[in-house]
C-alpha cells in the first residue's frame, strides 16, 4: 500500500506541521537499521514521494532516529536513506512514520 503525500498530509496532518519535513538530523552517532529482511506492505510501508526528494517509510520499532540510515530493498540491490524526521504514534507507541533522504546505494 503506497500513499501520496497529499493523502499523507490529510490522514496525518499533525506530521506536517511544525517542520516534520525540514526536521534537522541529530547530531549523535547515526546507527544503520537493516530492513532488507522484511517485507514490504507487511513490515514497513514505504512511499517513495517525488515532492522534496523524500520518501516516507512507516513501521514499528524503538530507537530510530533522526540522523539514522535505514537500508531498504533486497540484498542483491539495497537502497540507504537518512531520516531526517520522525514522529512516533501515541498507540501503538512502538509504531512510526519517518521522511527519508535517499543518501544512494550502500
Amino acid at each position: 500500500m503506497y500513499f501520496a503525500t497529499s493523502t499523507l498530509t490529510s490522514i496525518f496532518p499533525s506530521l506536517f506541521m511544525d517542520g516534520f519535513i525540514r526536521g534537522k538530523s541529530a547530531k549523535c552517532k547515526q546507527k544503520r537499521h537493516n530492513y532488507t529482511r522484511y517485507n514490504v506492505g507487511a513490515d514497513y510501508f514505504f512511499e517513495p514521494a517525488k515532492a522534496e526528494g523524500l520518501g516516507y517509510l512507516t513501521s514499528h520499532g524503538r530507537n530510530i532516529k533522526c540522523g539514522d540510515w535505514i537500508v531498504l530493498g533486497d540484498n542483491v540491490n539495497p537502497n540507504q536513506y537518512q531520516v531526517e524526521a520522525i514522529d512516533y504514534y501515541a498507540n501503538p507507541s512502538d509504531m512510526w512514520i519517518a521522511a527519508l533522504k535517499p543518501i544512494g546505494n550502500e
